[in-house]
């Protein structure tokens, strides 16, 4: 015999009011999604509880969110809802009214007509948080409206809050995902500060719609910090698209960079970004990607899970987050091969199959990159072209085929992650739904004749808010953010590894063989001082011994004749 308790998370302040949920027999009619939700709850470790106070202007803006409410609800924490009376036709009766939504049953306070009502609701709860002995995390969530004209901003430590957040009207049907953060992750909500980095030649109509994309998509009250980078041969159309391009409502910093000296696409991408401290982070865009309105929320939340959330040394291999899935593998000596990261998973029976996973493989579609990472990456790029210890078409990585990319920055990233044994996380969504996606168009690593099949291999579908997914559910239109293994990312230690190959592999074996292939170079001596950029090439110094001949293994790379579509 089993059963299910429906808790009093269920309810509002303890009281279990869900009358209207029992039928005719006098049995509870729970819904399917609280079913599943209950299972993933089962199967999940208990998180550590927090208490939410959410504002709000409206009945409408309520309905938006419901969705996210039930799942704070559902995963067992702490909920107060107020609303206003602003601009909202229906009526509202008492002070203390219910919703019910797919089966989640919550309350919600409508706050006074009073002129003074909001800040009057903010005394109250800063009367409550503020007790001599603090409980719990506290989050604080002001939602609706496109620019916070019926609210104004509260400082966290007047509320004695953790976290305040501000969503637009429009995030308000996006932000399920919030609802997964646990309360380390949320005491680091202000830390990230994440810069889109644009790169752009003379392709307007692709820089058009690569801005209309980022417009478009839900930022969850950051401000967006973007610097949009001109080639000097960027024509008179690029310029004006970049000049003019605001956010409108949302709040960001953006600045135009425009090159006085032809680069290069590696030149123009290595250098279009450097972190400021370790709390920086560059994602990545040429002008002929184009991003899901929920891009966003996919980095924020796993940079947020495994940046911040989970210790600094388990992840420490982690370089950065891709907003594309690949289709194809591209490194095989041989050339692409189909790649399909669901299919591998089952056959090599990992419990969920749809786990977002590691991988060695630089993504430049769309890609977010950490700042320790990116740092030592133009360290060893700088080294390696300078030829100070190695002649630059000298083979770093066995049979690689982007040995012969001479033009390509991903070469000497994939040197780079295969000597330190770092990765990338990738999403793993149903029908290869991605965070962004690439539009193929001619460049400096795309012929002109390119045909329409090979460019079925590279585009992706986008993954669509919610309001368009659960129109479409069973097709690539309704694949949702929290489809994953029970409704949330996964522990850093359950993630699926890859090589280069696209072998599945563990984070040390992936070490060991950069180890060993350090050592094996043997670029350096043991007693010779190096310049702090030879480290990447040199193992560490007490794994050579004085004495011990080491293998050299060099060779040279050519060029290759069948122009990869991926180098960046």
């Amino acid at each position: 015999m089993g059963g299910v308790v429906v808790s009093t998370a269920y309810s509002y302040l303890g009281q279990c009011e869900m009358s209207h949920m029992v039928g005719s027999q006098g049995s509870p009619k729970v819904s399917k999604g609280m079913v599943t939700t209950l299972l993933d709850r089962f199967r999940s470790p208990i998180i550590e509880k927090l208490h939410f106070a959410v504002f709000l202007p409206n009945l409408t803006s309520l309905e938006r969110i419901a969705p996210t409410v039930c799942r704070i609800l559902q995963n067992g924490h702490e909920l107060t809802i107020t609303v206003q009376r602003l601009g909202d036709t229906r009526g509202l009766g008492s002070n203390k009214e219910q919703y019910l939504n797919h089966g989640c049953h919550f309350h919600y306070i409508v706050s006074s007509d009073a002129g003074d009502g909001y800040e009057r609701d903010i005394l109250a709860l800063a009367s409550s948080w503020c007790g001599p002995v603090p409980l719990r995390d506290k989050i604080l969530v002001f939602g609706g409206g496109s620019n916070g004209s019926w609210y104004n901003s509260v400082l966290k430590t007047r509320v004695c809050a953790t976290t305040v957040i501000y969503l637009q009207d429009k995030d308000l049907g996006s932000s399920e995902w919030l609802s997964m953060l646990t309360a380390e992750e949320w005491r680091a909500w202000d830390k990230p500060t994440i810069e889109l980095v644009v790169i752009t030649h003379d392709r307007p109509w692709s820089l058009q719609r690569l801005l209309d994309s980022v417009k478009q998509a839900h930022y969850f009250g950051d401000t967006v910090n973007m610097v949009i980078n001109l080639e000097q041969t960027a024509d008179q159309e690029t310029r004006r698209i970049a000049e003019g391009f605001t956010m409108g409502s949302i709040e960001s910093r953006i600045s135009v960079r425009h090159r006085i000296v032809y680069a290069g696409l590696m030149t123009a991408v290595v250098e279009s970004w450097y972190p400021h401290g370790n709390h920086s982070y560059g994602v990545i865009l040429e002008d002929d990607v184009e991003l899901s309105p929920l891009f966003y929320a996919w980095i924020k939340f796993c940079v947020l899970r495994y940046r911040y959330g989970t210790p600094s040394k388990d992840a420490s291999p982690l370089y950065g987050i891709s907003l594309y899935q690949p289709k194809v593998t591209e490194l095989h000596m041989e050339g692409r091969r189909p790649f399909n990261a669901r299919d591998l998973f089952a056959k090599a029976n990992i419990e969920h199959p749809h786990t977002p996973y590691l991988s060695q493989v630089p993504c430049s579609w769309g890609a977010v990159y950490f700042p320790e990472h990116w740092r030592e990456f133009q360290q060893y790029l700088s080294l390696r072209l300078s030829e100070h210890v190695m002649p630059a078409t000298d083979i770093v990585v066995p049979n690689l085929r982007s040995n012969k990319w001479s033009r390509s920055w991903k070469k000497f990233f994939n040197e780079m992650v295969y000597l330190q044994g770092y990765v990338s996380l990738y999403p793993n969504y149903e029908y290869f739904v991605s965070l962004s996606t690439n539009h193929l168009e001619v460049g400096e690593h795309v012929p002109a004749n390119i045909n329409q099949e090979k460019q079925s291999q590279y585009f992706l579908p986008l993954m669509q808010e919610p309001e368009i997914a659960k129109r479409y559910p069973g097709t690539e239109l309704g694949v949702k953010l929290l489809d994953l293994p029970l409704s949330d990312l996964p522990k850093w230690a359950d993630l699926p590894t890859l090589d280069l190959w696209g072998g599945i592999s563990t984070l040390e074996r992936l070490r060991d063989v950069g180890l060993e292939r350090r050592v094996n170079m043997s670029v350096c001596q043991f007693d010779e001082t190096q310049p702090s950029a030879l480290q990447y090439l040199c193992p560490p110094k007490e794994v050579l011994r004085p004495g011990v001949s080491h293998k050299i293994v060099y060779d040279s790379s050519t060029e290759d004749d069948d122009p990869d579509l991926m180098q960046g």
